[in-house]
């Protein structure tokens, strides 16, 4: 009879024990848990934090990016605007060329005239001072002298006319060729003046793209963050749940192991 009373006590005193190292492993699984899951918490959190920054800097990337593509279009515009300048700055140079071209053949032909017109002017100068009157009465008639004098007088006539018509021609090419080159220089302005926007609108382009590769690389180590801090949340969560398939797998033994001592 005392063995079989010893026997339950020592039976109960085993599984007291094993209830109270249950109990304290229970209590530091738990514990294990609410720490785990803090941090799994702040974690999270952290992801949420990261994301919302690159929602901002994916603004920031957009804004850039659109500036980029109004700068790229004002380039191509001034690029075609310059090139539109070179074509006419091309055809006003051939026409300037033709316009110097006729002049200086105006002024070789109006120099022949004038040689001409001062030969002629002597001739007359000769016949009224008496140097050439007897070839001219040699003539058979005085009539045919007459003759002789108003033709040299209708040449020389012609002739000044003549001059007078290529002053005019030079003057109009010379004022022709100095409107064209008035053009020309406003011409040459409005090029210098692009290829210096066109020139500014670059360094304004690569500012921003130095922009650009900043935000990029600050999306870049941030998507990295955000992948480290979801590999050690995916960690935090497989450890958690492993602790918590622990707490109930010892849970269960316990409570067999109370069923058994009942």
């Amino acid at each position: 009879m005392k063995y079989l009373f010893i026997i339950p006590c020592f039976l109960f005193l085993v599984f007291s024990a094993d209830m109270e190292v249950f109990a304290k492993e229970n209590q530091k699984i738990k514990q294990e848990i609410i720490k785990k899951g803090k941090k799994l918490e702040t974690v999270e959190k952290e992801i949420q934090v990261k994301k919302q920054e690159i929602d901002v800097i994916e603004k920031k990337e957009t804004s850039i990016l659109t500036e980029l593509d109004n700068l790229e279009k004002i380039l191509a515009e001034k690029e075609d605007e310059l090139l539109r300048i070179e074509n006419s700055l091309k055809k006003l140079k051939i026409k300037i060329d033709i316009a110097d071209k006729r002049i200086l053949e105006l002024l070789r032909e109006r120099e022949k005239l004038l040689t001409l017109l001062k030969k002629r002017v002597i001739s007359m100068y000769k016949m009224r001072e008496g140097g050439t009157v007897r070839i001219l009465f040699s003539s058979h008639s005085i009539n045919d002298l007459s003759r002789r004098y108003k033709y040299v007088n209708i040449i020389i006539d012609s002739d000044v006319k003549l001059l007078d018509r290529y002053n005019e021609n030079k003057y109009a090419f010379e004022t022709e060729k100095q409107k064209l080159e008035e053009m020309q220089s406003d011409m040459l302005s409005l090029k210098s003046s692009v290829e210096t926007k066109k020139k500014e609108i670059a360094v304004e382009k690569g500012k921003r793209l130095a922009i650009l590769n900043s935000i990029r690389k600050e999306k870049g180590l941030h998507l990295s963050t955000i992948k480290e801090l979801e590999r050690t949340s995916k960690d935090l969560q497989t450890f958690i749940d492993e602790l918590k398939k622990k707490q109930e797998k010892e849970k269960a033994e316990s409570k067999e192991k109370t069923d058994a001592a009942h």
